[in-house]
């Protein structure tokens, strides 16, 4: 046999995947003539295959050594030193490898890869359009172009890329999921879920894929469809924590908070380091009342991540609601510290400094946060309460606060001008009157409440509730049955909730709230019902 036989049979063997076999003649052939570059390159790429990296480096430089001139043995080197970490080194052997051969798309594309790892995205965007120059066709490189422009921000020729890699090779799953979440990016969820559902269509294990299309279905509002997404993940991946943690997110927006809690639980349990698990169920312990529990999973959170942010807010609040409120001063300025602006925290030590009775620093923080956020309502609610409280605070400084509140409630809202009426020939002449408050449990408003509900003339009155918080009591289930429907809308839009609330025929709207915790006075400004008003559980303007 001819060593340019044995070479192609050697071949043969290794692109077969025969390497023990290719690996015998290689040899051989380098007994007979050691100095043989063609034979040294591919004795190197085979021990590369085989994990001996050293020796593949040794047999490659050697090539190199003997045909200065070898590009392929260049890229090659290129790609062993890059897996190795040796980035400088690889880029140097990249280079040499153009410059022997242009049009060498391997080593251009591998280049641009190595720029990516090190954060030279020009440099990469340059070194995949040059490996299109020569193969305008070639998928991975456009499919590179798109994830190099989506981490430059450039967007639209990121889908651009990913649209051309996707038209030339359909079948690859990855490009379906990073074009969709790009498209997520911009906004374009419709077309974002075709793109995740089409990646799961060609790898139906592909847990990333169901978990971002579950999480762009809980964005628009399918919950039940989100949940059944999840489900499906835990039958090909049932030690999913990303997929538990993600399902009790929607299980709390469904308002079913014992399964939120369980979820967030297996979360935990499938990955005891999942900081965000113990932070959803320090939420969903806090929504059931359970303080001493939620503060546990909230410290918990800040074990394993001590810079979240949230995690300091939420547990903030728990400490100033069972009265520790240095300790909560305390987390709420560490939220300061880590984003300083938020306007969430400035209202929450608002709040701290009111109940230290310390108002000008409490009025501080509540105009702060509005300065931050000038549509936060809630801010601006808690710096009226806090003014009504300052005795040098006149009334006319009072009502002009007041009163830019309500334009700023105005001008986010479209108001009704029509509403439905009962028909005058009906013989149920009934008046439909909702109750809007956080407070039907055990407050003093909703004792107040409970006190005159059985004095109401069910005839000429019918009640349905609108409740904005998520938690009800002993009392609550007393008083739900003067109610012909309770509709909980804490997690409702303003104009979401008014409109629920307009199509519900609602005729007289009370606010029972003010500008309390948990008031909802914006949806008033959609004048969802003729007649509106406030009453008892405030005591001054709104």
């Amino acid at each position: 046999m001819s060593k340019k036989q044995a070479i192609q049979k050697a071949l043969e063997h290794h692109q077969a995947g025969r390497l023990n076999q290719a690996e015998a003649i290689y040899h051989r052939i380098l007994k007979k003539e050691p100095n043989n570059p063609d034979t040294l390159h591919l004795a190197g790429v085979l021990a590369h295959q085989s994990g001996k990296n050293e020796e593949a480096i040794n047999l490659i430089r050697q090539a190199i050594s003997y045909r200065n001139a070898f590009p392929e043995a260049y890229c090659n080197l290129g790609n062993i030193l890059k897996i190795r970490g040796e980035l400088t080194e690889a880029m140097s052997c990249y280079h040499k490898a153009i410059a022997l051969k242009p049009n060498l798309v391997g080593a251009h594309n591998n280049l641009g890869n190595i720029q990516r790892e090190l954060g030279q995205l020009d440099q990469a965007m340059s070194s995949y359009r040059q490996v299109l120059a020569y193969e305008p066709n070639q998928a991975e490189a456009h499919y590179n172009l798109a994830i190099t422009s989506k981490e430059l921000g450039k967007l639209e020729e990121a889908i651009d890329s990913f649209r051309r890699a996707i038209s030339i090779k359909p079948g690859v799953a990855e490009q379906h999921f990073n074009l969709a979440n790009v498209l997520v990016s911009r906004g374009s969820f419709d077309e974002a879920l075709t793109h995740f559902r089409q990646a799961i269509s060609i790898k139906p294990d592909y847990t990333d894929a169901y978990i971002n299309l579950g999480a762009v279905l809980h964005e628009q509002g399918n919950l039940q469809l989100a949940v059944d997404t999840y489900l499906k993940i835990l039958l090909y991946n049932a030690n999913c924590a990303a997929a538990y943690c993600n399902l009790g997110s929607v299980f709390s927006d469904l308002g079913n908070y014992d399964e939120a809690i369980a979820a967030y639980r297996q979360a935990i349990e499938n990955d005891s380091n999942l900081a965000e698990a113990y932070y959803n169920l320090g939420n969903a312990l806090q929504i059931r009342g359970k303080l001493n529990e939620a503060s546990q999973a909230y410290r918990q959170a800040l074990s394993i991540q001590p810079n979240y942010r949230d995690a300091h807010n939420n547990l903030g609040n728990i400490l100033q609601a069972q009265g520790m409120l240095d300790a909560a001063e305390t987390h709420l300025k560490q939220a300061q510290i880590l984003d300083p602006d938020n306007a969430d925290t400035y209202n929450n030590l608002g709040n701290i400094y009111k109940h230290q009775s310390q108002l000008d620093q409490a009025i501080a923080s509540y105009r702060q946060a509005l300065k931050l956020k000038p549509e936060y309502f809630d801010a601006h609610s808690n710096l009226l309460y806090a003014l009504s409280s300052r005795p040098d605070c006149t009334q006319s400084e009072y009502l002009h606060e007041a009163r830019r509140y309500g334009e700023k409630a105005l001008e986010l809202a479209r108001p009704f001008r029509s509403w439905a009426t009962h028909n005058k020939n009906s013989t149920s002449r009934r008046i439909r009157v909702g109750l809007v408050s956080g407070d039907l449990k055990s407050h003093p408003v909703g004792y107040f409440i409970e006190s005159i509900l059985g004095h109401l003339n069910r005839e000429q009155f019918e009640l349905v509730a609108y409740s904005t918080k998520n938690q009800e009591d002993d009392l609550t289930t007393r008083i739900k049955p003067y109610f012909s429907a309770w509709n909980m809308i804490a997690r409702l839009s303003d104009e979401t909730a008014a409109r629920k609330i307009h199509d519900d025929g609602i005729e007289i709207l009370i606010d029972l709230a003010g500008h309390t915790a948990f008031n909802r006075l914006p949806l008033f400004a959609w004048k969802p019902a003729p007649v509106q008003v406030s009453w008892l559980g405030y005591f001054a303007s709104t």
